[in-house]
């Protein structure tokens, strides 16, 4: 009975620490990723008035601290008026280390906007063009087509003035998707040193067929990285393991795509349009983030739209 006893008391010994690490190991990635400080790579901002501005400035930087957001991307609301980017500026003038801004405050045909753009990208202060909205499932906005004659230019000014450009495309907004997606494969090759931050970077939309051979392998250009947002809590994970090969890259990062107004930060609770709260939308990215290793969640939930930024 006593050696019997000595056994058990042997193999426990043996087995305890290999079975706390196992539960370690099973829970660590999880526990770090609801716990990672994050960048939210897409906030779209919709204020006219310094009052108005201040009310969403001091809101979002309350939800910032609530959900450990350490910076966010502040960028137009479908806005095409340059006055947002004042707004969006002086946001970032007070907060120069939790927001980062965009310039979007353009229209994207217009034979204006690249004097325009230049002008603003003097200052140095800008860190990225967009969200330009190249088209919309809404069709609330116009389509245009990814290489017109004014996008090349301001693609070139990103080039010059080496910051990234944002865009939004919904393949489904045009007549037909061919022309669209040889223009995107165009503009990502012509301009090789531009990082082009693409919505959800994914060719296929509400509406769009896969198989009418208009798929882009978005992993063949370097140049793309994929930005996506996770709005829905009953969102179906595995629906985001084509970006694997991104992932590996460093070419994936993740924003909330919240559009603030305010109306929206004057609810106790901040909900987006799909109907999920920040805190929702914060809290599900985490779920994703936690299916990966602890460096990979980092870089993608942190790290990689710092690398894209030069910070």
């Amino acid at each position: 009975m006593k050696k019997k006893n000595a056994f058990i008391i042997v193999l426990l010994l043996i087995l305890l620490p290999i079975i706390g690490w196992g539960i370690f190991y099973l829970f660590s990635t999880e526990e770090t990723a609801h716990n990672l400080e994050l960048i939210d790579s897409h906030v779209l901002i919709e204020c006219f008035t310094t009052e108005d501005c201040l009310k969403i400035e001091n809101r979002l930087l309350e939800e910032m601290e609530k959900e450990n957001i350490a910076k966010v991307i502040l960028t137009g609301a479908l806005i095409t008026d340059s006055l947002i980017d004042s707004m969006i500026m002086n946001m970032s003038d007070r907060h120069p280390d939790k927001f980062l801004p965009f310039l979007s405050g353009f229209i994207p045909n217009a034979s204006s906007t690249p004097l325009y753009i230049e002008n603003q990208l003097k200052t140095g202060k800008w860190k990225g063009i967009g969200k330009i909205i190249l088209s919309h499932i809404s069709g609330s906005q116009p389509a245009y087509m990814p290489n017109d004659t004014v996008l090349l230019e301001i693609y070139g000014l990103a080039d010059t003035y080496n910051v990234p450009v944002f865009f939004h495309i919904d393949i489904a907004a045009y007549s037909e998707c061919k022309k669209p997606v040889e223009a995107l494969k165009e503009i990502f090759t012509l301009f090789p040193n531009v990082t082009f931050i693409w919505h959800r970077g994914q060719i296929t939309s509400e509406g769009f067929d896969p198989d009418m051979g208009c798929i882009l392998p978005i992993v063949d250009y370097p140049n793309v990285v994929a930005e996506a947002e996770f709005h829905s809590p009953n969102m179906n994970l595995s629906s985001y393991e084509f970006y694997s090969e991104l992932i590996q890259d460093n070419r994936y990062i993740i924003g909330s795509d919240f559009i603030l107004s305010p109306a929206v930060v004057d609810n106790e609770v901040l909900y987006a349009a799909g109907g999920a709260s920040y805190h929702e939308t914060i809290q599900q990215t985490r779920t994703i983030l936690s299916m990966y290793s602890d460096q990979t969640a980092k870089d993608i939930g942190y790290n990689n739209i710092l690398k894209i930024l030069g910070m």
